[in-house]
C-alpha cells in the first residue's frame, strides 16, 4: 500500500466497526470505562503506523509510548529545576472562580510573552478570577507567560515520580481482565496488521489515574472553582472524571479542525459514548456545532468564534498582498509536503515566492526530518518569524493538508489547494463545495491555478464574530445557573 492511497477515512470507518462489533464503549476494567481513555492513543497509533509500513504487510510492532534515555534525562533535569519555582505549585492555589487547563503550547507575540492565544485574550474581561495550571511543551516551559496567575504540573509530575519509584499506586489487573484485553491486542494484530498492547496500555492508564486522582481532588478543593475551562479535552479524562465527581461543570474550547474522523469527538456508532467528555464544547462558528455526532447534548454546544483569528485580522488589515504561495506544515505530512514545495520552487514559470511556514511541532529539528528543505532556497519560517496572520494577510494561495490554519487562511481570502497526503479527507467539505481544491502533483497545481476561482461565501460559518463577547456571556450565564 501507497502512502498517498491510504485513506483516514477508510482507516476510520474500519476502526469504529471493529469498536462496535466488539462493544468496546462497554468495557470495564474494575469500575472504570476503559475504551473511552485510550480510543485517540489507539486510533493515532493505528493510522500512523500503517503510513509508516508503506508497501510491508508483516505485522508491525508498536511501543507504547517509546521510551529513550535522553527522555529520561531531559525529564529529570526539568523536574528538578521545577522544586525551585514554588510559586508556580497548583497545591498552593488560592480559590478561584475560574480554572483554567491552559495550552503549553503558546505563541511568543510582539511583546516578548508566551500568550496562550485560547484565554489570554479573554481573561481579562472576565468579572471573574481565575488561575491557570498548564503542562510543559517537551521539556521546558514557556516563558515569560502573558498569563498573569499561572501555575505548572511540574509538581504533581514529581509526587507521581516518586509514587512510582516507590511503588505506590500500581495497579494489577485480574485474571479475567487480562484475559479480555489480550484478544483485544490480538484483534487489533488482525484487522489493522499492528501490536499494541491493549493489557499494558490499560494498566498504565489505571496507575497513572489512580496515583493522580488524589492530586487533582486536593486542587479542585483548594481553588474551589465555579467551572473549569480547557483548552483539550482528550488525554484530560481523569480530570475531567473529578471534576464531574465534585460536580464542577467543564468547558472545552475548540482549538483545532473537528471532523467525522477525529476520535477525540467523533462518537458516530450506536453504542458509542464517552462518560468522561466535558459538559459543554464552545466551538469556533455553527458549522462545527453540526459536523459530527458529538457524547453530549446539541443544546451544550455552543457557537462562540476564534478570538485570535478576530482579534490578529484586525491588526493586519495595512498589509499589502504579494505573489506568495504559503505551505501550511505540519509534522504528520511536513516530508511529503516539504519535498513538494521544492520541486514546485523549482519550475521556471512560476512566478511566485514560496514560504514554507513550520508547525510549531517542528520548529526544533526540521532541518533533520526535512533534508531537501533544508538544503533549498526557499524561506523558511519558524517563531522567529512573521506571524501566521502576517503571513495570510500577503500571501495570495495557501498549499496544505488538514491545519486549522487552512480554514483560518480562508477567512482572508486566500486561494486555496489541499495537498493530496493522508489526512486530506479533514478538509472533504471545502473540496465538495469547490471552497479549496486537491491537488497532487506540480502539474496539478498549475492546471489548479489555472481554474481555481476565489468562491465567495460567509466564513462566518466557520467564525463567528464578536468571540470576546460570546464566551465572557456564555461563561457567565452557566455559572449563574449553577446557583
Amino acid at each position: 500500500m501507497n502512502k498517498r492511497d491510504l485513506s483516514v477515512k477508510e482507516a476510520f470507518e474500519k476502526f469504529t466497526q471493529f469498536e462496535e462489533r466488539l462493544s468496546l464503549f462497554d468495557l470495564k476494567v474494575g469500575d472504570v470505562l476503559i475504551w473511552e481513555r485510550i480510543r485517540f492513543h489507539v486510533f493515532k497509533n493505528v493510522f500512523t503506523t500503517k503510513m509508516m509500513q508503506e508497501d510491508k504487510e508483516e505485522i508491525v510492532s508498536h511501543q507504547f509510548p517509546k521510551r529513550k534515555l535522553k527522555n529520561y534525562a531531559l525529564k529529570a533535569n526539568f523536574l528538578l529545576k521545577s522544586i525551585f519555582q514554588i510559586r508556580r505549585n497548583p497545591l498552593l492555589s488560592k480559590k478561584r472562580d475560574i480554572l483554567i487547563l491552559s495550552s503549553s503550547r503558546r505563541k511568543k507575540l510582539s511583546d516578548g510573552k508566551w500568550w496562550d492565544v485560547f484565554t489570554d485574550y479573554f481573561i481579562d474581561e472576565l468579572e471573574y478570577s481565575t488561575v491557570s495550571i498548564e503542562g510543559p511543551f517537551g521539556f521546558r516551559y514557556l516563558t515569560p507567560p502573558k498569563t498573569k496567575n499561572l501555575r505548572y504540573f511540574a509538581y504533581i509530575d514529581l509526587l507521581i515520580l516518586l509514587k512510582r519509584i516507590l511503588g505506590i499506586g500500581k495497579v494489577k489487573l485480574p485474571s479475567e481482565d487480562k484475559v479480555l484485553l489480550d484478544k483485544i491486542t490480538e484483534e487489533i494484530s488482525q484487522i489493522f496488521r499492528i501490536k499494541i498492547d491493549i493489557r499494558q496500555l490499560v494498566t498504565d492508564i489505571l496507575t497513572i489515574r489512580k496515583r493522580i486522582k488524589p492530586f487533582y481532588v486536593r486542587i479542585l478543593q483548594k481553588i474551589k472553582p465555579k467551572i473549569v475551562l480547557l483548552v483539550c479535552s482528550y488525554g484530560k479524562e481523569e480530570f475531567i472524571e473529578t471534576c464531574k465527581e465534585l460536580k464542577i461543570p467543564t468547558i472545552e474550547l475548540q482549538h483545532g479542525v473537528i471532523t467525522r474522523f477525529h476520535p477525540g469527538y467523533s462518537f458516530e456508532g450506536k453504542t458509542a459514548h464517552k462518560t468522561t467528555f466535558p459538559d459543554y464544547l464552545f466551538t469556533f462558528g455553527d458549522y462545527w456545532k453540526n459536523c459530527i455526532n458529538y457524547p453530549i447534548a446539541k443544546k451544550n454546544i455552543i457557537s462562540v468564534g476564534h478570538v485570535e483569528l478576530e482579534i490578529l485580522k484586525k491588526e493586519s488589515e495595512n498589509i499589502k498582498k504579494k505573489r506568495q504561495i504559503l505551505f501550511l506544515s505540519q509534522p504528520f505530512i511536513g516530508y511529503e509536503l516539504s519535498k513538494f514545495a521544492v520541486s514546485l520552487s523549482k519550475e521556471k514559470t512560476l512566478d511566485y515566492e514560496i514560504i514554507y511556514k513550520l508547525h510549531p511541532g517542528e520548529y526544533s529539528n526540521w532541518k533533520e526530518m526535512y533534508p531537501e528543505l533544508a538544503k533549498s532556497k526557499l524561506k523558511v519560517v519558524d517563531h522567529t518569524g512573521k506571524n501566521i496572520h502576517e503571513l495570510f494577510r500577503e500571501s495570495m494561495i495557501q498549499i496544505g493538508v488538514n491545519s486549522t490554519a487552512i480554514y483560518e487562511g480562508l477567512s482572508y481570502g486566500l486561494k486555496t489547494m489541499i495537498f493530496n497526503a493522508p489526512g486530506y479527507e479533514y478538509m472533504q467539505y471545502l473540496i465538495e463545495t469547490e471552497i479549496a481544491v486537491k491537488m497532487s502533483s506540480v502539474k496539478d497545481f498549475f492546471t489548479s491555478l489555472r481554474n481555481i476561482q476565489s468562491k465567495d461565501f460567509d466564513d462566518k460559518i466557520f467564525f463567528k464574530r464578536n468571540s470576546i463577547k460570546n464566551i465572557t456571556e456564555n461563561i457567565k450565564k452557566i455559572i449563574e445557573e449553577i446557583k
